[in-house]
């Protein structure tokens, strides 16, 4: 018994069942082979490329991914020296002398000035 392919609504783009199209951290609304629709999970969680009923067919971006700027990496790299190392107790001497947090805190304060 032969079942028709499920109706791709408007506003969502077909997918061919190729790699992922969009980047992984994109929030999306997918359509499945079986005709089932999951919204708002990041595309990394679903089935792009063609593994039977449960393989995308068609998605519609509803958060798109935004690459960070300098900024933002600079306050992940101090959040995460601060996590590792603790609030100046115990840092980690890199290769040129300086401390990781104490580098990441000034490349940040640098950034932020020039982003104003």
């Amino acid at each position: 018994m032969m079942t028709d392919a499920p109706t791709i609504p408007e506003g969502f783009t077909a997918h061919d069942g190729g790699p992922c199209p969009v980047h992984p951290d994109t929030v999306v609304e997918v359509i499945l082979g079986i005709g089932r629709e999951y919204q708002s999970a990041s595309a990394e969680y679903f089935f792009w490329l063609e593994c039977g009923r449960y393989s995308v067919i068609a998605y519609k971006v509803i958060t798109p991914y935004v690459e960070p700027t300098d900024w933002q990496e600079i306050a992940e790299e101090l959040a995460e020296a601060l996590e590792v190392y603790g609030n100046g107790i115990g840092h980690s001497e890199i290769e040129d002398g300086g401390d990781i947090a104490s580098q990441a805190l000034a490349k940040y304060n640098a950034a932020k000035e020039q982003s104003t």
